[in-house]
């Protein structure tokens, strides 16, 4: 007698079969969705910090003792002078406006010489 299809046992193995393959590949694809989303927030801070280092440069003979008195540099004046793109979205908080935010100048002085690393910060420029 010919048999069609599959008996229960046949059945029953490969849904377990699936089940430990799944048991494997779901924490893998978690671990690289975290991941992607960590390096997502990481591109955007620099991103900023670029822009705010690059508004700095320009504009340091002409605002030297603003940058050297508040430390400071609003996301805002990045937006409004075509540093940073009035369409950026902070992944971490994507519904909120990223004009709020500043990014802080952390003065490295070297006798004359000034030298900023940026921290990108929810505090506002005073």
């Amino acid at each position: 007698m010919k048999k069609n299809g599959f008996t229960l046992v046949e059945l029953l193995a490969v849904i377990a079969l699936l089940a430990i393959m799944l048991l494997v590949a779901i924490p893998q694809v978690t671990k690289t969705m975290q991941k992607s989303e960590i390096q997502k927030e990481e591109t955007f801070k620099k991103d900023i910090e670029l822009a705010a280092q690059s508004y700095v440069e320009d504009n340091w003979t002409k605002r030297k003792a603003d940058f050297v008195l508040k430390n400071c540099v609003s996301i805002q004046t990045l937006i409004d002078t075509g540093y940073v793109s009035p369409l950026t979205k902070n992944p971490s908080y994507p519904n909120q406006s990223i004009a709020e935010y500043s990014v802080k100048l952390i003065n490295q002085a070297n006798g004359a010489n000034y030298r900023f690393s940026y921290q990108y910060s929810t505090d506002t420029c005073n």
